[in-house]
């Protein structure tokens, strides 16, 4: 009971963060602020997220992974108390920032602790890749939807609220699990577990992963942009991004009943199919139909490569921890970089013009993760 308990956590996070990844940009745009400065509102999160997954991976064990979600949930909660008691546009600049500490704290500590209570290892870690990535992909679903519905201050209020229960729900959680009693023939979660007898691919996790996350920060940043000035209304702009995270999280369920799949290339070359071609769309696309149908596709493809970016951080048991901080800072410098240089080619004029660039790089991030699982298949 307490490892399905566990997976609320990643949907709560993931609901605070999707609604302020929505409404910061949104905000910007609609205050008509240049491409640029939309972009670098993800960036901002990006890089100190980048940073602090840096600093915090290196110090984070099962033995102290509880007190670090603690602790985000804390700074998530201040975070939140900033974006109402200050809500100048540019000072978004800095909650959001902080946001990026306490997700930084909560998701390495986290993925640490969620392997930790999983019974056995390697059906273990495709069931915790499976729901981890489903149970933030859900929430960061519903964030947008949330802010695009609600005034912005009760999301934000919502978003406090949750950031304290997030410090409370973990801390008690963790106290039942030290006192569940433990299976004889299932090894203590401080015991090392075996060496798995998987190839270790985790390079093709992180290039399918790194190149599909700078696609996934360009869209978040930049879609509300150019669907503001298309003429979508706020639920309208929230509910084509909550799409793709519904979508995102329904195909990281259906990965859970794969067995081999991370090792085979033609489900990457179809996933890749699936994210190129939503790309495109969403650069030439002008309806809400056609946004909603980019949407359901990229969501294949951002569900596929985040679950190859966190199974092969976690297959490996010696070696997960870090491979785990690695995958954080990886998401933190692509989400830095990829936002701030696409909102450079971005004006009223281009507005879909860093689409395509998205497709070109995720487009080399597919093909190399082919080349490589051939290799493994053959």
């Amino acid at each position: 009971m307490i490892r399905w308990a566990l997976y609320i956590f990643p949907i709560l996070v993931n609901y605070i963060l999707g609604g302020a990844f929505f409404i910061v940009p949104l905000r910007c745009a609609q205050a008509s602020a240049p491409g640029w400065v939309v972009g670098a509102t993800l960036s901002a999160w990006a890089f100190v997220y980048a940073v602090s997954s840096f600093l915090i991976g290196k110090k984070t064990t099962p033995g102290n992974a509880v007190s670090l979600i603690v602790s985000a949930g804390l700074m998530i909660a201040l975070a939140s108390a900033g974006f109402l008691i200050f809500p100048d546009v540019y000072l978004q600049f800095v909650w959001i920032s902080l946001y990026g500490v306490g997700a930084a704290a909560y998701c390495t500590a986290f993925q640490i602790f969620a392997k930790s209570v999983e019974p056995d290892q390697n059906a273990g870690v495709i069931r915790a890749t499976g729901l981890y990535t489903a149970s933030w992909s859900a929430g960061l679903a519903t964030g947008p939807f949330v802010f695009g519905l609600l005034k912005t201050g009760t999301s934000f209020t919502i978003n406090l609220v949750i950031g304290l229960g997030i410090a409370a729900g973990i801390y008690f959680i963790s106290r039942s699990a030290k006192k569940a009693p433990v299976s004889a023939d299932v090894p203590p979660a401080e015991t090392p577990l075996p060496s798995s007898d998987k190839p270790d691919k985790v390079l093709v996790g992180w290039v399918i992963g790194g190149t599909g996350t700078v696609a996934i920060f360009i869209l978040r940043s930049l879609v509300p942009y150019r669907e503001n000035l298309l003429g979508f209304s706020q639920a309208q702009a929230g509910i084509v991004i909550a799409a793709v995270s519904y979508v995102q999280a329904l195909t990281a369920l259906a990965l859970i009943r794969g067995k081999t799949f991370m090792y085979r290339p033609l489900p990457a070359a179809a996933a890749g199919a699936c994210g190129i071609a939503a790309l495109l769309i969403f650069g030439t696309g002008s309806t809400f139909f056609q946004f909603m149908l980019a949407a359901a596709l990229f969501g294949i493809y951002s569900g596929f490569f985040y679950f190859m970016f966190v199974y092969h951080s976690l297959i490996s048991p010696d070696k997960s921890s870090r491979y785990v901080a690695v995958n954080e800072v990886i998401v933190g410098v692509t989400g830095t970089i990829g936002p701030f240089a696409a909102g450079l080619l971005t004006s009223p004029q281009t507005s879909g013009a860093a689409f395509p660039a998205a497709a070109v790089l995720s487009a080399a991030g597919i093909s190399f993760g082919i080349f490589s699982l051939r290799r493994t298949d053959g």
